[in-house]
C-alpha cells in the first residue's frame, strides 16, 4: 500500500514537471517575442530542463530534456534534432556533476546556466555561419550569443524555484508515507 502512494506521488510530480514544461514552452513561443531585447530572446526552457536535472539527477534530467527538445524540435524549422540531443547531453552532465560532485544552490545553478546557454549558442551560431553561409557578421553574432546567455541566465531564479518547490514537497510528501 505504501508503495503504490509513493509512486502515485512520484507520478504526480512528473505530471506536474511536464506541464511546466508545456506552459513554460507555450508562453516562450506566444509571448517570447514580448520579452526580446535587442532581438534576443531568453531560453526559459533551457533554464527549467537545467534545474530539474540538477535536482533529479541523470534520469529526470534526460526524460526533461527530451521532452522540452521534442517540443522546440517540432516547433523550429532549423536543425531538427539539434535541441533534443544538445538538451539531452547537458542535462546528463549537469544531472551527474550535481549529483555527485556539487550542490543543489542557485549559484550552481547560474554558473550551470550561462554556461549551457553560451555553448548552446555558439554552437548554433557556428552552424547558421558555417553550414548555412550567413553573412558572417561575426561582432553581432557573439554579442547575441553572450546576450542571449545572460538572458537566459536571467531566468534560472525563477526556474529554479519553481522546481526546487516541486522537488521538495515531492521529498517532504513521500517521508510522511514511508
Amino acid at each position: 500500500m505504501m508503495k503504490n502512494i509513493t509512486q502515485s506521488k512520484k507520478a504526480i510530480k512528473w505530471i506536474v514537471y511536464s506541464l511546466l514544461i508545456f506552459f513554460t514552452f507555450i508562453f516562450q513561443t506566444t509571448f517570447g517575442a514580448s520579452m526580446r531585447v535587442r532581438s534576443v530572446i531568453p531560453d526559459m526552457l533551457l533554464s527549467l530542463v537545467l534545474c530539474v536535472a540538477m535536482f533529479e539527477g541523470i534520469g529526470g534530467g534526460i526524460a526533461a530534456a527530451l521532452s522540452a527538445g521534442v517540443l522546440i524540435d517540432f516547433c523550429a524549422s532549423y536543425f531538427v534534432g539539434f535541441n533534443m540531443l544538445f538538451l539531452t547531453l547537458i542535462c546528463v552532465v549537469i544531472g551527474y556533476v550535481s549529483k555527485e560532485f556539487l550542490k543543489q544552490n542557485m549559484a550552481n545553478a547560474v554558473i550551470f546556466g550561462f554556461a549551457a546557454a553560451f555553448i548552446y549558442n555558439a554552437i548554433f551560431f557556428f552552424f547558421h555561419v558555417v553550414v548555412f553561409n550567413a553573412p558572417k557578421t561575426s561582432a553581432s553574432g557573439w554579442f547575441a550569443v553572450l546576450a542571449e546567455a545572460v538572458l537566459t541566465t536571467a531566468c534560472i531564479p525563477l526556474s529554479y524555484a519553481a522546481v526546487k518547490f516541486i522537488y521538495v514537497r515531492a521529498l517532504k510528501e513521500n517521508e510522511e508515507f514511508e
